[in-house]
């Protein structure tokens, strides 16, 4: 594993166990410095969509997307290349993905004659060097017989784009840094904080409507 750095926020490794995998808070108390309040207006229904994960224009996954219409996603994550970011001296044997769908709430923050701009739903703290951290997703995966939750960190915000003319999606995930939480552990100090040397950001893009 990385060398793990602590961030010194405990109300963030809290919030950690507090919360499942998915991006939606799910407890709306479980950080106290929680995003702004959101019109979420889109015009979108429920619809289900296949699409590519690619990191450098590179394809590292393929998942369905869901949308309801209260614009609640269910997309699972590039969770096997993600957990070789987290754990990369770890074989595939032992390093195993939920391969369960997490939970992205999406809110539209403005609009064009071609497109629609989203955020993803999140949560906000700060690290040790008091920057500014986004929580933006998470996701369960095992290591040997140990389960780990693990939340994507990231200072900057993710996004998502709605094409008019198409209908096709766009989400951008950048990630500097990942939370792992042992879950058979009830401490929250036995939380680590993996940061990476540079921002890896990950793209989902739908490449067509299925229902």
């Amino acid at each position: 594993m990385k060398k793990a750095v602590k961030y010194g926020m405990a109300a963030l490794l809290a919030a950690v166990l507090i919360t499942t995998a998915g991006c939606s808070k799910g407890d709306e108390n479980a950080y106290a410095d929680a995003n702004p309040q959101h019109t979420n207006n889109l015009n979108v229904g429920k619809s289900i969509y296949e699409g590519e994960w690619s990191v450098n224009k590179q394809v590292v996954d393929t998942a369905r997307m869901e949308l309801n219409a209260n614009g609640e996603i269910q997309l699972r994550l590039p969770e096997s290349y993600l957990l070789g970011l987290c754990f990369p001296e770890a074989t595939n044997e032992v390093v195993k993905p939920s391969n369960v769908p997490s939970l992205v709430k999406v809110y539209q923050q403005g609009f064009s004659d071609t497109s629609q701009y989203m955020s993803l739903d999140y949560e906000m703290t700060q690290n040790a060097n008091a920057e500014r951290i986004f929580v933006n997703c998470s996701f369960l995966a095992s290591v040997g017989r140990t389960p780990y939750s693990i939340h994507l960190l990231s200072k900057e915000l993710a996004t998502a784009i709605i094409q008019n003319a198409t209908g096709q999606w766009t989400l951008s995930i950048p990630i500097d840094g990942f939370v792992l939480t042992n879950l058979y552990l009830s401490s929250t100090d036995k939380s680590e904080t993996v940061e990476l040397p540079h921002t890896v950001t990950i793209y989902y893009n739908t490449k067509r409507r299925i229902e």
